[in-house]
């Protein structure tokens, strides 16, 4: 009798496992489309009634084209070290090289400070002006392995900054030789182009004292004498439509062409 109910349920066992194996067998694959968050970030909505496509918290999270959401790459300070409680108003990559030697540094302006960062390997920032106008912007070109510095204010005197030995000195000297009809002049926006140096929005202070101000030509781009970029004379420089009532707000380069820009038009 127990040799029977063995065998029935040795019977019932195997119809079982024949109806489960032949179930999995014969089952198909059912595709299941990926679910995107195309639909993008929806804090309007309670979370349990935005579409499956809408996420309601996407911090660190971004989509790609087709929809799907990644991690967001993070951030890190390129230093760690505190200078100033002011946020960075300008900040300007600069490179150079002599002979064998390749040089790099970041310059960054903040309150009435510049600063030069040392090297890539365990930076500092060192502070290499202090005492000017704060929180302007500074604009930047690079020129004969040094920097040319100039500020929006035009109310300090345009830095060079030498990569080759890291120093720190006014681009125009305060006493200029006027025998040789120079000027000494400031300008908001530097262009380096074809080994001259041009200076435009530019105020001229060669005969501020006692009896005058410096005068001011908004229209007035200055250029260097060739590879010499602190060398300017009264009569290199050029009017860009000083009737239009329009400052010089840039100067670029395209295709070998400089590029004057004012508010409204470009020559």
């Amino acid at each position: 009798r127990r040799l029977t109910e063995k065998m029935k349920l040795g019977k019932v066992f195997f119809c079982l496992s024949a109806l489960f194996m032949s179930s999995v067998l014969y089952a198909t694959d059912t595709e299941i489309p990926p679910v995107t968050f195309g639909g993008g970030l929806n804090v309007k909505q309670a979370a349990s009634d935005i579409a499956d496509i809408e996420s309601p918290d996407m911090m660190n999270m971004v989509n790609d084209v087709f929809g799907a959401s990644f991690k967001r790459n993070g951030s890190q300070r390129y230093i760690n070290q505190a200078i100033s409680s002011n946020p960075i108003t300008s900040i300007y990559r600069a490179y150079a090289s002599s002979n064998t030697t390749f040089m790099k540094v970041l310059l960054i302006t903040s309150k009435d400070s510049i600063y030069v960062s040392t090297n890539d390997v365990m930076p500092q920032w060192i502070q290499i002006s202090s005492f000017m106008t704060p929180n302007q912007h500074w604009f930047f070109t690079t020129m004969n392995n040094k920097v040319i510095m100039t500020n929006e204010t035009l109310q300090d005197s345009m830095k060079l900054y030498d990569l080759t030995i890291s120093s720190l000195t006014n681009l125009i000297p305060s006493s200029v030789d006027l025998s040789t009809n120079g000027v000494n002049i400031r300008g908001k926006y530097p262009l380096t182009s074809r080994n001259y140096l041009l200076l435009a929005n530019c105020a001229d202070l060669t005969q501020r004292g006692l009896l005058a101000n410096e005068t001011y030509y908004n229209s007035r781009v200055y250029y260097s004498l060739l590879l010499q970029q602190s060398s300017f004379t009264a009569a290199r420089y050029l009017e860009i439509r000083t009737d239009d009532g329009e400052p010089i707000t840039g100067l670029s380069e395209l295709n070998g062409y400089v590029h004057i820009w004012k508010e409204s038009t470009v020559s």
